[in-house]
């Protein structure tokens, strides 16, 4: 008050009681973002405040990205314009405290991916969307409940495919549901907003990404629950299953759920289940098989069974399994014996 000298917020910290010293920062910071609107940007969920970085590598990191996808700027999937593409690199934070992506202009939460915010704002305001690849599309007839429930399907043939494999039923909560077709019970709702959805017992919701192919959300295809909880697509689980063992060697991980490992029960879908009834079949044949070498070779006394500390104790089929390779015939496709393990890793 009498040299009219401005002071530092530091130099009042021993006058002030913490609670006011507090509210004095938190004032500060609010005057520096208000007066420096371009340098900061603040979290709209937990008002975590960040300072903008200048994009300086943004012209190269578009040219390479064209390189990369034949001219195209493709990121996550998606197919961004320019204008889109550095708005992304100008807007899309994710907070260091929560960990929420959003948008610095506009404030969505998550970001607007491949979209400006006046594109996402017209997007969601005017635009009937499809079901499966959420590009707009016509308006179709019926009343206003196909909006609510998202039965619009775009016209591309991937989309139509999709759609002939989904399961038709609607929900109790007005949502189609997300299952296959012919399923005995449906999926319950993948709506993330969806209170059926919150009351359910799904470890997953709809924006999530399938975990086998890390691609496309749960939300873009027809999806399938095992009984360990866990959900994915219905065309990835059937591709995993037609596609077998990954190696020249039978094994049989691939029946297990990719999130927790037990044994994948597709027993609700039919198509699914006749699938993998036919393996399990191949199973049993080539248990059966190594259970016999077992005895044979004379190693049904192995330490690794007799040790009650060994995984492999009491457990001669899974010790069979593990140190005996069978690979099917490439003329007859039935498995015949082809070693041990421990010689074609030494082979390798």
């Amino acid at each position: 008050p009498g040299c009219a000298a401005s002071l530092a917020a530091a130099d009042l910290q021993p006058l002030l009681p913490p609670a006011d010293y507090d509210r004095l920062l938190h004032n500060e910071l609010n005057c520096l973002i208000q007066s420096h609107p371009d340098d900061f940007v603040k979290c709209p969920k937990c008002s975590y405040v960040v300072e903008r970085d200048s994009a300086t590598h943004l012209s190269f990191t578009m040219e390479k990205l064209r390189r990369a996808s034949g001219g195209k700027l493709l990121l996550e999937g998606l197919e961004y314009t320019e204008e889109a593409f550095r708005h992304r690199e100008q807007h899309r934070f994710r907070c260091r405290s929560c960990a929420t992506e959003f948008c610095a202009a506009c404030a969505a939460v998550p970001y607007h991916s491949a979209k400006t915010c006046e594109m996402f704002r017209k997007f969601q305001e005017g635009a009937w969307h499809c079901r499966f690849c959420n590009e707009p599309v016509d308006e179709p007839p019926g009343s206003s409940k196909k909006r609510k429930s998202g039965q619009c399907v775009c016209a591309a043939p991937e989309c139509q495919q999709r759609s002939e494999m989904a399961c038709p039923k609607t929900l109790r909560c007005g949502h189609l549901c997300g299952g296959a077709h012919g399923e005995k019970k449906c999926l319950p709702c993948l709506h993330e907003d969806c209170k059926r959805h919150l009351s359910s017992s799904l470890k997953q919701g709809g924006s999530d990404y399938c975990a086998i192919c890390y691609v496309e959300a749960l939300s873009s295809a027809p999806c399938v629950q095992l009984t360990c909880g866990h959900v994915f697509h219905y065309h990835c689980i059937e591709k995993k299953l037609a596609n077998r063992w990954p190696g020249p060697r039978i094994t049989f991980g691939f029946l297990n759920c990719p999130s927790c490992g037990q044994e994948m029960n597709l027993a609700n879908n039919p198509g699914l289940a006749k699938l993998m009834k036919e393996l399990l079949k191949i199973r049993e044949d080539i248990q059966r098989r190594a259970k016999l070498r077992l005895d044979y070779e004379g190693r049904s006394q192995d330490p690794a069974l007799l040790d009650k500390n060994n995984r492999f104790y009491n457990k001669p089929i899974a010790y069979a399994e593990h140190i005996l390779c069978y690979y099917p015939c490439f003329k007859c496709k039935a498995p015949y014996f082809g070693g041990l393990r421990s010689c074609a890793n030494m082979v390798a």
